[in-house]
């Protein structure tokens, strides 16, 4: 429902209920292939209109998508536990932190010396701090929010 009501010369706008927010993709589309996509895209879709269980579902088969690409058909019939046992042995799971410490790494390096035909922009100050965002997330937070998650999880069984 939406009323404006005007106040002197001030229009106000007020919407009940108000809006959630829309939760958007964090990666992009064409990083994966069509099928993992339209299954990432579903979790959002069913977040972003409050079908928890289904939200769940879709996220679950998302991963399951995801180890399933990153691991090839040769691990395909196993069940996603077992898939995600194999995964560290097939795919080097540490390499985008060593990477993304590294270019964090040489983008100082550049910065804080003096070269007039190397300066970082804008452009390149966004990406390192996006990066050491990341990174930072990475190193302090995503372990505790996943046993965050963890005893939610426990919760719902009890």
């Amino acid at each position: 429902m939406t009323v404006g009501i005007r106040q002197s010369e001030v229009a106000l706008l007020l919407i009940y209920p108000t809006p959630r927010i829309i939760r958007e993709p964090i990666v992009a589309a064409d990083k994966m292939n069509p099928a993992l996509a339209r299954s990432y895209q579903s979790a959002l879709a069913a977040y972003n209109v409050g079908l928890w269980t289904a939200c769940a579902s879709s996220c679950r088969r998302t991963l399951e998508g995801l180890v399933k690409s990153l691991l090839g058909e040769e691990h395909s019939k196993e069940p996603l536990f077992q898939q995600m046992k194999s995964l560290p042995e097939k795919v080097n799971l540490a390499e985008p932190l060593i990477i993304l410490a590294d270019n964090l790494r040489k983008g100082g390096n550049i910065a804080s010396h003096f070269d007039l035909e190397k300066e970082p922009d804008q452009h390149v100050a966004e990406a390192m701090v996006d990066l050491l965002d990341y990174f930072m997330e990475y190193v302090f937070v995503l372990k505790e929010k996943a046993q965050e998650l963890e005893k939610r999880l426990d919760a719902l069984g009890k």
